[in-house]
Parts: structure tokens; sequence; C-alpha cells
């Protein structure tokens, strides 16, 4: 596979743009445009709700033919639209209707480049390699990410024109992506009638309880998402430096797990790893419950500790799964999964912006702990993150290990000794796993000439 090296650089330097549209970056420049709670909430949903243009895409390759010609084309449109932001702020033109504008552009273009690229790259990569390849790929993506956060943190603190130069860095970065995106192979597309292959995913009904979860999953993250950064910037106060060391740490913590997430996900499954990210993501948000101006120095630090453990779960696992999922490599399966996920984040961007602008005015005291409003809702936010585990166990994959066991497992192989479930604590039953394990002893010695401790996996 000698594109892998270009398959990382790409992302690498598509990390510098990425930054800029999303987290403390994106909430920064926001309230700079002078955005309000409501609408940073509908203007963080646009990357998922443009991706209602990728059912389009389809349509677009019948005609062209190249998934690698339309990833190059719609992400250069996409991310070069940004000029115009960086316009205004050289002008000083900070209108809402500016920013948001030039945002839902960019997305719109960005949503349907995803499109083609997931199409192109479940085709270009082999099954049983995608967790091992995209957890490394993502590990690069990680190191970067926590060296250019920093450095767009430092730049925002200590210039006055901080935002220009990170937009124009970022630009940069998106130019040499594309050049690296033009070495990686493409590869022929399997061809078929689009509105066939439609009905053939909407009585695919395994993908169509993947596609319950996909709406429930970014709608209930969707009500929260858009104002982490925000209560931290606008309510709190904490300097982009404290943010910037936050992000570092997060990004340190995501690349020991993207490798060991890669490796799960190849073993075990991709569901599993989501399953065990969705569960601590949950968790993240219910201790925000507690993050005011008096415990944000402490909680930030455990607060990226936990999100670089569970985000790079789920960011690998949501990859990987519509493409485990997904009957067979047809773009209208990725299109529809992306419309679904940008529907449901329309529904929880819109309920979460109400909710915010709402409990924004709420301040509350009990026995002298500062609550405001916002804090309430991230409570709220992490209930329904953990609740949408009932969807996902639901659809079935071609792998998969339930948490306890594949936990249980490995801490036999890592203790060294033969795995005996808790349910097997029997007379009769713990007598012939002894037999069957001194017979697979016996067979090792046969094979290797020597003792030696095979994984159960």
């Amino acid at each position: 596979m000698n594109f892998l090296r270009y398959f990382i650089l790409e992302g690498v330097f598509s990390s510098f743009y990425i930054l800029v549209i999303q987290g403390a970056i994106f909430t920064g420049l926001a309230i700079e445009f002078h955005l309000n709670e409501f609408l940073l909430g509908i203007t963080s949903s646009f990357p998922l709700i443009s991706q209602v243009f990728q059912m389009v895409v389809p349509l677009i390759l019948e005609r062209v033919k190249s998934r690698k010609f339309l990833t190059n084309l719609f992400n250069l449109l996409g991310r070069f639209s940004w000029i115009g932001v960086l316009i205004s702020l050289a002008l000083n033109i900070k209108s809402p209707k500016i920013f948001i504008s030039i945002f839902a552009i960019s997305q719109i273009f960005g949503a349907m480049a995803s499109s083609s690229w997931i199409s192109w790259m479940r085709d270009l990569i082999p099954e049983d390699k995608r967790g091992s390849i995209f957890g490394k790929r993502n590990v690069y993506i990680s190191l970067a990410s926590l060296l250019i956060f920093y450095m767009y943190s430092f730049l925002i603190e200590k210039i006055s024109f901080g935002y220009e130069v990170i937009i124009s860095i970022s630009l940069l970065g998106s130019f040499l992506s594309y050049i690296y995106m033009q070495r990686i192979p493409d590869v022929p597309m399997k061809r078929h009638g689009t509105m066939a292959t439609l009905k053939l995913v909407l009585r695919d009904e395994n993908f169509m309880k993947y596609l319950k979860f996909v709406f429930y999953w970014y709608m209930v993250v969707m009500v929260t998402s858009p104002f982490y950064n925000y209560h931290l910037i606008k309510n709190i106060g904490v300097p982009f430096s404290y943010i910037g060391l936050a992000s570092v740490i997060s990004s340190c913590v995501a690349i020991v797990m993207y490798k060991i997430w890669g490796r799960v996900s190849d073993e075990a499954g991709h569901r599993v790893v989501a399953e065990l990210g969705i569960s601590v993501v949950g968790m993240i948000s219910i201790m925000w419950f507690f993050m005011n101006d008096g415990t944000y120095r402490y909680l930030m630090i455990l607060d990226a500790v936990l999100t670089g453990f569970a985000w790079s779960a789920i960011n690998l696992s949501l990859l990987t799964l519509p493409l485990e999922v997904a009957s067979s490599s047809e773009i209208v399966y990725f299109s529809v999964n992306s419309a679904v996920a940008g529907v449901g984040g329309l529904v929880g961007s819109v309920i979460g912006g109400i909710l915010a602008r709402n409990f924004s005015r709420l301040c509350i005291e009990p026995m002298g702990f500062k609550v405001q409003g916002l804090q309430i809702l991230f409570l709220l936010g992490g209930i329904l993150r953990i609740s949408s585990l009932l969807l996902l166990t639901r659809v079935r994959v071609k792998r998969h290990v339930p948490i306890r066991a594949y936990i249980f497992n490995v801490l036999s192989v890592v203790a060294r000794r033969s795995i005996i479930r808790p349910t097997e604590y029997n007379g009769s039953i713990i007598v012939n796993r002894i037999k069957e394990l001194i017979e697979k002893r016996k067979r090792e010695i046969e094979e290797a000439g020597r003792w030696r401790l095979r994984r159960w996996w």
C-alpha cells in the first residue's frame, strides 16, 4: 500500500483547515462575528445539515466517473470560500450574515467531498485493515492537531489580527492537502442505477436500524455540542492558552488511543469501540454540570483526558461502522447515512439553540456552588447521549465481542492465565474446560515445539 504515506499527509495538512471550522477556534470566530447562542447552535449544525446535499453526489458521479476528481474539486471550492471571511476580518466588516453564509457554502461542498471520499476509501482500503490504517492516520492527525491548535491559540491571544493569520495558514494547509490527495490512486466504482440502489438501501433492514441510531446520536450530540466552548469563553472567561493546553493533553491521549482502538476494532469489532466511547462521552457531558469558574482548572484537564480517550473511539468507529454495515460500496449508502445524520443534527441544533437561549438566563447558587443554565443543559445532554446505546446495540455487525467479555478476556491474557468466564464456575463445565485447555496445549507443543500463549482472538 504505497499510497499510505500520502493518505496520512493529506489528513495532516487538512487539519490546518478543520481546526478552524470546529471547536474553540470556530466558537471564538463566531463570537467575533457577534453570533448569539441561538445562531451559534444553528450554525454549528451546518456540517451535519449540509450532508443532505450528499444525495446529489451519486447523480454527479454517473457523469464525472471519478471520485478522486470530485473529492478534490469539492474540497477546493469549500475550503477556499473562507477567503471571504479573511477579507471581512481585514475590512472589519463583522456581520453575522457574512460569516453564516460563507460557512454554509464551505460546509455544503465539504459534505459532498466527504461522501465521495468515503466511498473511494472503502474500495481502496481492504476491510480487514481499515481499523489499523485509519487508526494510524488519526494518530498523525492528532499529533498535528496538538501542535496546530496550540499555535492557533497563541496567535489569537498575542496578535490583534490573529484570526486573519490562522485563516491564511489554514488555506495554505488546504492547498498542501490537495497536492497529496492527488497522489492517492483512484479506483473504478461499480455502476448501478442510483434510484435502484436507493431502493436497495431503504429495504436493507439492518442498515435502516443503523440509520435510526445515526439520526438519534447526531440529534442528541448537537443539543449541547456547540455550547461547551461557548461556556468556557463567554461565561467563565477561560484564556485561549489554557484551552490550548487542554487540547494538547486531549490530543496526546488520542494519539495513544487511536492505535489501540484501531487494533481493538479489527479484532473485537467497530461497534464495541463505539459503545465504549459513547458511554464515556455521556459521562463527560454530565461532568460539565460542575464546570464553573471555581472548578474549570482541574475539570478541564480531566475532560481533556477522557475526551481523548472516548472521542478517539467514536471518531474511528463511526467512520468505519458504515463501511461494515453497508451491503456494498455504493455511494448512495454513505449519502443516505450522511443525510440522516444531517437531519438529526438540524433537529438537535434547533432544540439545543432554543434551550441554550432560554437556559443562559438562568443562574443559581445552591449551597454556594454556582450553576448556570448551560450546565443544566450539559447534564441533560449526557443522559441523552448514553441512551443512544439502546439503538446502537440493535445493529448487526460482522464482528462484535461484548465490552465486558472483551475486557475480561484481555485481562486474562495480560495476567497470562487461561480464559474462564464467570458463567463457567461450576463443576462439570470447569472439568471440561480444563480438558479442552490441556488438549489445546498439547497441539501447540506439537506445532511450535515449545509452550506459548496465544490470544483467544
